[in-house]
């Protein structure tokens, strides 16, 4: 596996994780669910394996979540960054660069601290 592959599956496996965990679930209970053994739902939780499309679908099913849930890091940031593009949306041009500018500033003075 690519390194870029593993950090996919490993980052795959994390929110799989979080979501079992988020609907109290077991690894046993979710096997048995989706008819796997509990070692591969360890070892898609580890990112030692992906699952195919149609198993992402499985297990979003059973969380209640989207199957695109699972390939992003961080749902809250995804969430802030939906938030943002509808307020920036509300902004003219010259207001969004001037917006933009002033973030960028604020993470150069972040770094420097």
């Amino acid at each position: 596996m690519s390194e870029e592959n593993t950090v996919i599956a490993k980052n795959v496996g994390m929110m799989i994780a979080k979501y079992r965990k988020q609907a109290g679930l077991s690894q046993a209970k979710v096997a048995e669910s989706l008819d796997l053994s509990i070692d591969a739902i360890s070892r898609i939780e580890r990112g030692n394996i992906v699952p195919n499309v149609p198993r992402l679908f499985e297990f979003a099913e059973l969380f209640g979540c989207e199957p695109a849930d699972f390939l992003n890091r961080s749902h809250r940031l995804q969430d802030q960054s939906r938030q943002f593009d509808e307020l920036l949306s509300q902004l003219n041009t010259k207001d969004r660069a001037k917006l933009l500018t002033l973030v960028e500033a604020m993470i150069e003075w972040k770094k420097d601290k």
